[in-house]
């Protein structure tokens, strides 16, 4: 074979170069060359940096201190003031850091003196700090060495290094993948539109900058700017004044004019035409104001900072933040403005070719970062660090008028900054980067040392900061880019699929090199600066712009000629053999940044390679290397960009005169974990990805010194063998010297039934000669730490049992006389290996440490568990030694040696795993003729559905290989260069050698002798012995520990756990039927406890003094009965019992709502008839509530008192805009009222045993501010009325100080929340605030109500049904909540939480800025609290979930850090209630089941929702005579009178509105009655019904108190809501939303007319109107009517209404439409035309009726069209007859019947307030009285 091969051609000797390449390189050569330019050549560049290099002083301003070097030294260690050279596996062993020390040479001032401080002999003056060494880097005292040396220092030869010891432990630095820096990426966003961005990224400062398309303009997209800005203005503002020469530096070409006028209109549009106006322009929009003057000190002197306009901040982010990486000289932005121009020309391609979008996974639009470039962040960072430490000691120092001594700031150098920083990023893998915000975690991991292939696998990998949960198979992946990059193989299974990846063999990862060389050499070579050549040359025909590492440097005239010479110079050496160019478009790129990733390629001149057989002969002589190669023009790196603008061969058969590069070897492209699989070209592609993870598992030898090592976990496999079929991957990396599996004689048959599912039948005596025999090395250790009181632990040899014994315990059977184990002893189970005893007082100072007695210890021994089974261990070795710290370390090293078992995991290297399912003797396995008996037996079936034909050719190769006696060889993809051996010549090398060509035997049984009747293939395979064993897995138990607070088992091997029955097997149970088991397993083996209940009431009962029972609630034992049941659901009862809560009845008090919103598509409203809750019956004893003996429960107690209340402190009227959400601590301004209803034993809701219970927070019993005595006052804060306003004026004052001047949104009311939120403490009231702002600012609050819209509102509202109605005496608006409604899985389905938490922050603003101020102005007072109404009826342990949990977590946080003393406080759920505050848990309260009393006291009759107040309305009703209904309510089945002296008549919306499904209704079949404007003062003005957002904003509106800002607003929405009417779609209104969201359409609303012109809508409208019949004038009345037009009459007073409405919009500068002014109109409804005019109305309807005439149409066109839908049988019949009131409540007793036959069939989309099911019907009704329709 090696004759064949010296005869080969050249193209089959490449192969020699690879050997060259790992010799020059190494295997992990780009970890160990970045660290290397991080040593040599950032840290001086750190330090000499502009900020970095001088420290100075505000208080003396000749001070200095001038950093001139840095030096790295070399690893060593001070011990007894001797210094010696430290080793890697020293540190190991005693847990130290391998570093070395880093100093500086200095200059600085002392005094009146200059300081230079230089060192000698490679070392600094000056001492900084300690920096970790990486292994084979150039300053490890490893490099250079010899394999005889690195012996004599204990290391292994083949160790690659590329990692560092810490502590200890040995850790290495992943690879990360970067997206590309300081490149234009042209993306689409989530909506499809062009985005072009670039991350810049300096030394100074990283920043994006975005270009977006927006309504065809193009608008630069910057965080430091508050909104998105038109780039042109930029441009301006740089001095690109002209619109020609935008056109010219961006393309004058027809499609990019064209697509380029709609961004030149807007910004003449904005006035902006010169650079001055553009600069004024942007410092509007620039984020926060000027910079407030700073103090430089105090003492020695002040210096003030300058305060710059915002013209200067917009120019300095213009040249130094905006594309910071493209440098402005002088505020010179022509460089930046051509990059810029050349952003917005790529954009403009792809928007005419969609082509030219780049792919954001594309390889060459990525960068990989790696130790050395993230070492430099982390040490400038820390080296800033300490540099503002020596600044603040100067300050203080030279501040200071009367010094004893001079300063000397050399002796303030502190050297643990630097090194405990470092030390802690590695160690703990979290880096934090304060300059640029960076915090990633998981950057460094533990190096695996299960194998040798395991680690040198780790060193390659490269992981994403993509997130792992997110499944989008975009960047997971195979990219072609990726080819001979990176192995396609080599990534793991699961969520991390794609996203962790390894390097291949041959892949370098580039480091930075010199810009300025480069760009010197390119301007000789023909570049013009674009700075000399005119705009219009840019673009010429021919030219290309040249780009150096993303900086433009100009133009060449032929740029493929520029691109042939250039890359001629790199193969002659004249320039760094990493820089690549390549061409991209319309431009010539330079790439010679770090983190690219290259491979070396043998260069073709049309098709013939360069390297020849005399450049390879001088190869194999040794007197080249791989770089003379590269110097000489042969070979050449290439990235993914340049591959790109290349053809390459795979072998020279196929190089063509086109080819311009050949591949060395095409194995290349894999890993090298991938690399060990023979044949992988053969296999399936997922078998290849399962060998290398499962190749990493499998036991072998790790490293040469692996018996010198003290590792936490070690497995070594005991004979190792090297594979018969090997690759040439193996060889160069090693593995045939370290190897990790055993030659296995495999026989393919099926033999007994123990080898099905991949199992695995072995032959004992394999087993007995050591095949799979394996050690496992586990170390124990301790240390000997010094405590602060002069005491130490110590290890003492153990005393006797007792005094009169001399022999000791079991347990202490091995130690030594000095407490230790001794080496080579046996160990058995639980005894101990270092006897170790502790002091027990470690804080007090004591006389003589050293002779305390021995009472003073405490024992805190180091045991050995030991394995079940009775196995035994031995004690491989003992190590004492000490660490960093000085303490004394002792380890034990304890030894297993372990032989194949059932169950333990093997496997071939192919992917096919299995377990030993049987072991059988040697007699009884089959036999060949010749007497060969496997070594196992594997299933054939195992190969069809698997499809590793590798595996097969391995068999075969082996076999091949026993017969001649040498190693075959199964390369990937190495039949055509020799590298493989093929199936033909192995086949006649075993027909040569006496074998079947296939491999095939011919056997015997091995049980009946006889010949098996077929042929077997058997032979050799390599087999892997993996980590996963039965000993470390097998586990079970009888009995065992329990938990304490359960009782149930505990958990987990290593806690002697039991066995977990989960759902899954409960359900198996379960339908199997098996009862009984399931009652055994889930119970009486678990946590079965009999308790005493009582018969009566449910209540467990308790023991009595005298040893009776008795139940707790009679306090007698005549109904006591007992009950075996889980001990945790005892648990559970007690705790709801704890709540006043019965196991029986169990009533959930308070669930939190999760966000306030206005009632805009979803309403309360009133129960269907026959769903409505039924009066509690009066025979019914109420329920004696339970004695507590808790202040906490007492709080809970319905009973306590209105003064109980008021005097705990519980009073906030004024604390701050309200909030749903109750989740988390501080007040709230909602005054919690909670419904709960009965809950079966089952769990399962029964609505007609339903009750309902009331929880009052009595923050609804808070008074008016002015009401509140001061005595009270000062009893709830803590501190006076007068007191709170001087610390507020404080805090205010400091807050302008620090952030400067504040929006007038933050009032006295905003900043007084967050001071009582601290206790009034201005410092941390202070430090919340700014917190808030930052919040609010990264988030964007301040236009949240704008940006954010949440278009899943009406599908959340329908899963949480919730709203505002009306308000309650004091003026607060009510907020209802149905929280059994709450569907949570429903509700992931349709939001995130994250969007919830969007709509959450952005309710809780709304309320702020609409709700809160219309309150305020009715009630005459500020308000900014809220009446809340609980419906908790049906909630149940549904709720109970970790995604509610978790929501309420989120949301606690947000509301506790920016919405303080804002909250709810109405939590009693256990998992809740963590979160609350005192504040908060005292603010519940259980009101009885009668809560309508207590309703009342809060809440006048009118406001209360009907299904609350209907029981009282009917008692009510009951007792008056028909006569008495003038000025009452009409409602769908009862009545109720206003109080005495009321003014206003509600019609209940069962009579004002009627909807169709599919309906939309034009403006003019709306009437608007209400159009006269608020009159000024009137105070005793009713709310609207319901008073939501929607009527508090048109009070304002209407009111006679609109400024000139509202009549704009009303001119603008005006015109769009005529535009909107016109067309016939629906629209809306809502507070809290700008006018371009005012009238958005929405399917299924209905265009309504208000007042002032206004069209919006309100989803349960209640008209109110006055006695005398005519409109209220101070609410608007909506009556949206179906089916008919109604016209009002045509009296004087109607008319003088019609003006004034027409005056008002006039003045608003806006022509409302015209009101419905036909005497009828007709509209088909139904299949059924109703028809009704005016005249015909007042024939129909009677004077008797309590309604006015003007609303009696609307009215009755609704009775007609439910006369109409209902059956004749349903109304018998209905006739124009009676009174409209009669016709009504005949028509709602015919609905109740209806009712009644549907209610359980009906299915709609609206979910009721009472939790009955709504109308079938598809429309979108308001209300439950629309859904009937």
């Amino acid at each position: 074979m090696a004759d064949k091969a010296a005869d080969a051609d050249p193209v089959n000797q490449k192969y020699a170069l690879l050997p060259a390449f790992l010799q020059a390189k190494g295997l992990i050569r780009q970890h160990v060359s970045s660290f290397n330019h991080f040593i040599a050549s950032d840290l001086l560049k750190i330090i000499k940096a502009k900020g970095n290099e001088r420290v100075c002083c505000d208080a003396d301003p000749n001070f200095y201190l001038k950093y001139t070097n840095i030096y790295v030294g070399r690893p060593s260690l001070d011990e007894d003031y001797v210094q010696t050279e430290l080793t890697p596996n020293q540190c190991r062993l005693r847990d130290q850091t391998y570093s070395a020390p880093v100093s500086v040479d200095v200059e600085y001032t002392r005094g009146k003196d200059v300081v230079i401080r230089k060192g000698k002999n490679g070392a600094g003056a000056i001492l900084i700090g300690r920096m970790p060494i990486m292994l084979r880097s150039d300053r490890c005292v490893l490099t250079g060495k010899s394999e005889e040396e690195l012996a004599r220092v204990g290391e292994c030869p083949l160790d690659p290094g590329g990692y560092f010891v810490v502590k200890g432990t040995e850790k290495v630095i992943l690879i990360q993948e970067q997206l590309s820096k300081n490149r234009i990426i042209i993306d689409t966003d989530s909506h499809g539109a062009i985005v072009a961005s670039v991350t810049s990224s300096t030394h100074e400062r990283k920043s994006k900058t975005n270009l977006v398309n927006k309504h065809g303009r193009l608008l630069l997209k910057h965080n430091a700017f508050t909104e998105d800005v038109n780039i042109v203005i930029v441009m301006r503002a740089m001095g690109v004044e002209s619109d020609e020469e935008v056109l010219q530096l961006v393309g004058t070409e027809g499609p990019f004019a064209a697509r380029l006028t709609p961004t030149l209109q807007h910004c003449k549009e904005e006035g902006v035409y010169t650079r001055q106006q553009a600069l004024d322009y942007l410092a509007s929009k620039v984020k926060g104001g000027g910079r407030p003057p700073g103090n430089g000190g105090s003492g020695g002197g002040t210096f003030m900072r300058r305060t710059r306009s915002r013209v200067d901040e917009a120019r300095d982010i213009l040249a130094n933040v905006v594309l910071c990486h493209v440098p402005v000289v002088h505020f010179d932005y022509q460089q930046k403005v051509t990059y810029i121009a050349v952003m917005m020309r790529r954009m403009l391609y792809a928007m005419l070719d969609p082509s030219f979008i780049d792919d954001r996974d594309y390889y060459g639009n990525k960068r990989l970062e790696l130790a050395g470039g993230l070492l430099a962040l982390l040490f400038e960072d820390l080296f800033k660090r300490l540099n503002s430490d020596l600044k603040r000691q100067a300050d203080t120092s030279l501040s200071k008028a009367n010094r004893a001594t001079q300063f000397d700031i050399a002796k303030c150098i502190r050297t643990d900054t630097i090194t405990f920083g470092l030390e802690h990023a590695i160690s703990s893998g979290n880096w934090t980067i304060k300059r640029f915000r960076m915090e990633r975690k998981g950057v460094t991991q533990v190096l695996s040392r299960l194998s040798f292939i395991s680690a040198v696998g780790m060193m390659t990998r490269i992981t994403s900061q993509f997130e792992k949960t997110r499944k989008v198979s975009g960047p997971r992946a195979l990219q072609p880019s990726q080819w001979g990059m990176l192995c396609p193989a080599d990534t793991p299974e699961g969520e991390s699929c794609g996203l962790v990846k390894n390097l291949a063999l041959m892949t370098h990862v580039t480091t930075d090199e010199e810009e300025v060389p480069i760009a010197r050499l390119a301007h000789i070579m023909g570049v013009e600066p674009a700075s000399l050549i005119n705009q219009s040359e840019l673009r010429e025909r021919g030219c290309a712009l040249v780009v150096l590492n993303g900086n433009i440097l100009g133009v060449h005239r032929r740029p493929k000629y520029f691109v042939r010479s250039f890359r001629e110079m790199r193969r002659r050496g004249r320039v760094g053999e990493f820089v690549s160019v390549y061409m991209q478009h319309d431009t010539v790129q330079i790439a010679s940044d770090g983190g690219r990733v290259c491979r070396p390629l043998i260069i073709c001149d049309a098709g013939v390679p360069r390297v020849r057989q005399e450049h390879l002969q001088l190869l194999r002589e040794g007197k080249w290397t791989f770089n003379s190669f590269v110097y000489n023009g042969l070979l050449e790196y290439l990235d993914v960009n340049e591959e790109n603008n290349s053809l390459v061969a795979l072998y020279e058969s196929n190089c063509g005169p086109r080819v311009t590069h050949l591949e060395i070897e095409p194995f290349t492209i894999l890993g090298v974990v991938a690399g060990l699989i023979p044949f992988p070209h053969h296999n399936q592609s997922p078998r290849n990805t399962y060998q290398c993870a499962m190749g990493k598992q499998a036991m072998g030898n790790v490293a040469f010194n692996q018996l010198n090592r003290m590792d936490t976990l070690l497995y070594l496999l005991c004979y190792p063998q090297r594979p018969l079929l090997t690759t040439k991957t193996i060889e160069l990396v090693g593995f045939d010297r370290l190897g990790a599996g055993q030659n296995a004689t495999v026989a393919v048959m099926s033999y007994s039934g123990y080898d099905i599912e991949d199992a695995i039948v072995m032959n004992r005596a394999s087993l007995d000669r050591g095949f799979g025999r394996c050690i496992v090395l586990r170390k124990y250790g301790t240390s000997l730490k010094k405590y602060a009181n002069r005491t130490q632990d110590r290890i003492v040899l153990p005393t006797a049992a007792t005094p009169a014994s001399t022999t000791r315990p079991t347990k202490f059977r091995i130690l030594d006389r000095d407490g230790i184990a001794a080496a080579g002893e046996v160990l058995t189970q639980g005894e101990v290996l270092v006897n170790k005893q502790m002091p027990t007082n470690t804080r007090d100072p004591v006389s003589n440490p050293a002779a305390m007695p021995d009472a003073f210890y405490r024992n805190a021994p180091v045991s050995w568990k030991g394995y079940s089974g009775g196995e035994k261990c031995v004690v491989d070795k003992v190590l004492i030694t000490s660490n960093d710290d000085c303490s004394c370390v002792v380890k034990v090293l304890v030894r297993h040696t372990r032989r194949p078992e059932l169950g333990d995991k093997f496997s071939s290297r192919h992917g096919q795993k299995g377990v030993v399912g049987s072991i059988w003797s040697q007699s009884d396995m089959p036999f060949s003729e010749r007497g060969l008996v496997p070594d196992l037996i594997m299933n054939p079936h195992g190969f069809p559905s698997r499809m590793t034909v590798g595996k097969m050719i391995e068999l075969l190769g082996s076999k091949a290989a026993v017969c001649t006696g040498r190693f075959h060889y199964g390369t990937a993809f190495g039949e055509p260069a020799g590298l493989a051996d093929k199936v033909d010549s192995i086949s006649q090398e075993l027909v040569e050698a006496g074998f079947s060509y296939s491999g095939k035997d011919f056997l015997h049984s091995g049980i009946t002798g006889e010949a098996l009747e077929a042929y077997i293939f058997m032979g050799p395979v390599y087999y892997q012995k993996l980590k996963h064993m039965v000993l470390d897995k097998m586990h079970a138990r009888a009995r065992g520990p329990r938990v304490v607070l359960t009782r149930q088992p505990t958990e987990g091997r290593s806690r002697d756990g039991g066995l977990r029955l989960g759902e899954m097997e409960r359900d198996c149970l379960i339908g199997y039927g098996a009862s009984m088991l399931l009652l055994e397993r889930l119970m009486i083996s678990s946590d079965q406890f009999e308790v005493q209940v009582c018969t009566h009431c449910g209540l467990m009962g308790y023991q009595r003094h005298d040893g009776v029972l008795v139940c707790p609630s009679t306090r007698s034992s005549e109904h006591m009965a007992g009950l075996k049941l889980p001990y945790a659901a005892k648990l559970l009862f007690q705790e709801l019992t704890a709540h006043q809560q019965s196991e029986k009845e169990l009533l959930v008090v308070s669930f939190t709502d999760l966000q306030p919103h206005s009632i805009r598509r979803h309403c309360w409203s009133s129960h269907p008839p026959t769903l409505r809750p039924k009066p509690p019956s009066p025979a019914a004893p109420a329920r004696r509530p339970m004695k507590q003996t808790s202040r906490a429960l007492r709080a809970l107690s319905p009973k306590r008192s209105l003064r109980q209340q008021r005097t705990s402190g519980e009073d906030d009227s004024d604390s701050g805009p309200a909030s749903p959400s109750a989740a988390a601590g501080g007040s709230s301004p909602h005054s919690f009222i909670s419904l709960s209803g009965r809950i079966s034993g089952r769990g399962r809701n029964r609505p007609t045993r339903r009750k309902r219970s009331v929880a009052a927070a009595d923050a609804s019993y808070a008074l008016p501010e002015l009401e509140k005595s001061d005595e009270d006052f000062k009893r709830e804060w803590g501190i006076s009325r007068e007191r709170e306003e001087i610390l507020l004026a404080e805090f205010r004052t400091q807050l302008e100080a620090a952030v400067g001047p504040l929006k007038p949104m933050f009032d006295r009311f905003y900043l007084r929340r967050f001071l009582r939120a601290r206790q009034h403490d201005l410092v941390k009231a202070k430090a919340m605030f700014q917190a808030h702002l930052k919040w609010r600012e990264e988030n964007k609050i301040d236009t949240i109500l704008q940006d954010f819209h949440f278009q899943e509102r009406d599908a959340f509202l329908s899963q949480y049904p919730q709203g505002y109605h009306k308000t309650d005496k004091m003026g607060r608006p009510i907020y209802i909540q149905h929280i059994g409604a709450i569907k949570i899985k429903q509700l992931a389905e349709v939001t995130t939480d994250d969007r919830m938490i969007h709509f959450h922050v952005q309710e809780y603003e709304r309320c702020l800025k609409y709700i809160f101020p219309a309150c305020s102005k009715k009630a005459g007072r500020h308000i900014d609290q809220t009446f809340a109404i609980m419906d908790v009826k049906g909630v149940g342990l549904k709720h109970l979930t970790g995604d509610v949990k978790s929501i309420l977590t989120r949301i606690t946080e947000t509301d506790q850090n920016n919405y303080p003393e804002t909250l709810g406080k109405t939590m009693i759920w256990a998992m809740v209630r963590p979160m609350l505050d005192v504040r908060t848990q005292a603010k519940i309260e259980v009101a009885p089941s009668d809560y309508m009393k207590l309703l009342l006291r809060h809440i006048d009759i009118e406001n209360i929702p009907d299904y609350l107040g209907d029981i009282l309305r009917r008692e009510r009703a009951a007792t008056r005579s028909q006569d008495e209904l003038d000025g009452g309510i009409v409602s769908g089945d009862s009545t109720d009178l206003e109080p005495a002296g009321s003014s206003t008549q509600f019609i209940s919306p069962n009579l004002t509105q009627l909807r169709q499904p599919d309906t939309v209704l034009p403006h003019e079949q709306t009437t608007s009655l209400a159009t006269l404007p608020l009159a000024q003062g009137a105070a005793s003005m009713q709310p609207a019904s319901p008073f939501d957002a929607q009527g508090a904003f048109m009070q304002q509106r209407s009111s006679g108190h609109t400024d000139s800002g509202d009549i704009d607003d009303f001119r603008d929405a005006n015109s769009r809501r005529q535009s909107i009417l016109s067309s016939g779609s629906s629209a809306y209104l809502s507070a809290g939303e700008d006018d371009s969201d005012f009238f958005t359409p929405k399917h299924g609303d209905h265009p309504q007319v208000g007042t002032s012109g206004l069209s919006f809508r309100s989803d349960r409208p209640l008209l109110m109107v006055d006695s005398s019949g005519a409109a209220s004038p101070h609410t608007a009345l909506q009556v949206p009517v179906a089916g008919i037009a109604a016209s009002p009459p045509a009296t004087s007073e109607w008319q003088q209404q019609q003006q004034q409405q027409q005056q008002l919009v006039d003045a608003a500068g806006e022509q409302r439409p015209p009101l419905v002014s036909e005497v009828g109109a007709s509209r088909s409804n139904g299949g059924q035309d109703l028809t009704v005019d005016w005249n015909q109305a007042q024939q129909i309807t009677s004077k008797g009726d309590a309604v006015p005439l003007p609303m009696q149409i609307p009215i009755l066109a609704r009775v007609r069209a439910l006369e109409g839908k209902l059956p004749k049988t349903g109304h018998g019949g209905l006739t124009p007859q009676g009174t409209l009131l009669q016709r009504v409540e005949a028509l709602e007793r015919a609905m109740d019947s209806v009712l009644r036959a549907q209610a359980n069939s009906v299915e709609g989309q609206q979910h009721l307030p009472s939790g009955s099911k709504p109308s079938k019907t598809g429309s979108s009704s308001c209300c439950s009285c629309c859904c009937i329709m």
